[in-house]
């Protein structure tokens, strides 16, 4: 239904301006125009009072008429009715008087002269001078105290970050007074300083600033007031970075929220050990009491989880390898569930930055640590004792999640994770320590990960459990660059019973180090759709099933491509046919013409050339080769050790060397 434009003018009732006795009240032939005179005992009975072989009058019709229009006019003029005595009002009702307006109260009594009330069944509309008259502007939380003024009052508090507006309502909120230790969101009132019958409660929604609790960053120690916060609401706000004494303990349905991972947060500048009480600890690496130090702890109830925690564009932990001391960890959170890290920085912790022993069904997106002389950055999971299936990491999903450290175990420890996703996730840095240890996986799949430049192994997988027959790793596009800080080892380890796959892989070092996938204890490692490495070998006890492998090298002054064995011995355990290409590339200026040599050997023997041909005096030359070798269980497949031949003289140019396998009609 469309808009009733209202009437251009004053209304009036049906035959307002009737003449002489054209309308008389309804059922009776007097005349009046008030509606008390019309509103009758005929009136409300209706046309029964007419007889059965009579017919209404029109002075009838007018005075039926009249009376409604006259109602109608009525509230045209007023806008709400007077009250009256006599009528009948519900919750909600809304009258006038000649002192102002009122609502009805939920159970209230209609009755009630509203004008002397006092409040009890009428609600008073506020004036607009009421309302400026029940303004009251404080520049303290003591000016507040200081007032005895009844519900309905605001208070507008100047104070820096503690400013704000509270309202005064009735009620008692005496537990939530004696809670707000800092009277950051409840203020009692001289007349009722325990908030027995009403409280000044401050205006806010969903998040509260941790500076209404008297936080200041200028502060050493602001500890006991951000906590009072998070123990009084759910979800906090950090418009800055704030430093306190101890860990800040938070539970489930948890929220922090800063204004950005470099400027808002929190850090504890003591880092002494806290006990957290009775806690039972699902892992092994902790007591059940949880004697821990750390800037955030979060603390789920007594065997159970903390569920919906979220931090968002927040930074917890202290900037630089300087800070002194250092807890053992940025944020400990034993047991997650659907929890949500989101634009968040970690850093500078001695055990681990993030640690969770349990999470289920959580997400980190765009989450960064940086880390130094520490065991881990992101540590999840831990050694489960339930042989049947990992449980303790489950359903998780990691984007665009990271890690920079230096000396370090491993930048990722992951145990007993299963059916959790990894995307465009990266573990770097500079000295000793792993990229990726991955311990007991299952269903576990990389998207665009990798790492680059740390001093240890690109991928540690250990898989030693019962289950671990169905473990299994996928790697899509993952890319691996050493650096030149990257000293020797391996790039990928793999050791008991786990599948691997990688699809896409590419794994760059410096052209002088020897890069291994070896596998142990029945490991196997599958390569599908290209798998790249420079001066690539495999060392292993295990079946490695190749589908294609890429090998290349170069360098200036000479060549020297890895005598290490593409497969050792009893790696084998089928028979495959491996059809094999290679091709090289070299230029020449120093006036005397070289020879490029290569080859393989089988078993100690040589089974082809792959390439050899001169090189003209500053010219550039180019061969390839191309054959095949057949390898039987116990077999040993190693390239040809011809180093001496690719030597160039000082000062000149070196050759390119691309070398690849294909497997052919592998057999298990």
């Amino acid at each position: 239904m469309a808009k009733i434009d209202r009437y251009n003018g004053n209304v009036e009732a049906f035959a307002a301006d009737s003449l002489g006795t054209e309308r008389t009240i309804f059922g009776d032939t007097a005349q009046s125009n008030t509606l008390d005179g019309n509103i009758t005992a005929d009136f409300l009975r209706g046309w029964g009072i007419v007889g059965v072989n009579e017919n209404p009058t029109k002075q009838d019709f007018n005075g039926l008429a009249f009376t409604l229009g006259q109602l109608i006019s009525y509230l045209h003029q007023r806008g709400v009715p007077e009250w009256n005595t006599d009528q009948e009002y519900y919750e909600g009702s809304v009258v006038t008087t000649l002192d102002g307006i009122y609502k009805l109260k939920a159970g209230g009594n209609g009755t009630v002269d509203p004008d002397t009330d006092e409040n009890v069944n009428w609600e008073k509309a506020p004036t607009r001078s009421d309302i400026v008259d029940s303004v009251i502007r404080v520049t303290s939380i003591a000016a507040i105290e200081a007032y005895s003024v009844p519900a309905g009052y605001v208070f507008s508090l100047n104070a820096g970050g503690r400013s704000g507006v509270f309202d005064v309502i009735s009620g008692d909120y005496s537990t939530e007074l004696a809670a707000d230790t800092f009277n950051g969101i409840y203020i009692g009132l001289a007349d009722d300083p325990t908030a027995l019958v009403k409280v000044a409660k401050r205006r806010y929604f969903e998040y509260a600033n941790v500076e209404w609790f008297g936080a200041d960053a200028a502060n050493n120690d602001n500890h006991a007031r951000i906590q009072s916060a998070a123990d009084i609401v759910n979800y906090l706000h950090f418009p800055k970075r704030y430093s306190g004494s101890k860990a800040l303990v938070i539970g489930m349905f948890s929220k922090l929220k800063g204004e950005s991972t470099e400027l808002s947060g929190y850090y504890n500048n003591v880092c002494n050990l806290e006990t957290l009480g009775s806690v039972p600890a699902p892992e092994s690496d902790f007591s059940d009491n949880y004697n821990v130090s750390a800037d955030l702890i979060v603390k789920a109830p007594s065997e159970d989880y903390a569920l919906y925690v979220r931090l968002s564009d927040i930074f917890i932990g202290d900037y630089g390898p300087s800070r002194s001391p250092r807890p053992q960890y940025n944020v400990f959170a034993p047991r997650l569930t659907r929890a949500s890290i989101t634009n968040t920085r970690f850093e500078e912790a001695s055990i681990s930055s993030f640690f969770t022993a349990i999470a289920f069904s959580s997400t980190f997106t765009n989450a960064a640590i940086i880390n130094r002389n520490a065991n881990y950055c992101w540590q999840f999971g831990y050694d489960t004792v339930d042989l049947n299936a990992p449980v303790s990491m489950t359903s998780n999903t990691f984007n665009s999640v990271g890690a920079s450290a230096s000396n370090v175990t491993a930048r990722w420890y992951i145990r007993s994770a299963t059916y959790s996703s990894f995307n465009s996730c990266y573990g770097d840095g500079s000295g000793t320590g792993d990229s990726w240890f991955l311990k007991n996986p299952s269903a576990l799949t990389f998207n665009g990960c990798g790492s680059e430049s740390v001093n240890g192994e690109s991928i540690k997988i250990v898989s030693d459990l019962a289950f671990s027959d169905r473990s299994s790793v996928v790697f899509n596009g993952y890319t691996d660059s050493f650096g030149s800080n990257w000293a020797a080892g391996r790039c990928v380890s793999v050791d008991g019973k786990c599948r691997v796959s990688f699809i896409n892989a590419k794994f760059l070092p410096s052209s002088e180090i020897p890069v291994e996938i070896k596998t142990t204890n029945n490991a196997r490692v599958f390569i599908s759709e290209g798998i790249s490495f420079s001066g690539s070998t495999s060392d292993s006890t295990s079946p490695v099933e190749l589908d294609e492998i890429i090998a290349t090298n170069s360098n200036t002054g000479s060549i020297v491509l890895n005598d290490g064995k593409i497969f050792d011995s009893n790696i084998c355990n089928f028979n495959v046919d491996i059809a094999y290409t290679a091709s090289v590339s070299a230029s020449n200026g120093g006036g005397t013409t070289q020879k490029l040599y290569s080859g393989l050997e089988k078993n100690a023997s040589t089974v082809g050339i792959i390439f050899a041909t001169s090189v003209p005096v500053s010219n550039f030359g180019s061969t390839s080769a191309s054959g095949r070798v057949f390898l039987s269980p116990g077999d040993t497949l190693a390239f040809l050790d011809n180093s001496a031949a690719f030597t160039y003289p000082a000062g000149e140019s070196g050759a390119s060397i691309l070398l690849t396998f294909k497997s052919r009609n592998s057999t298990l």
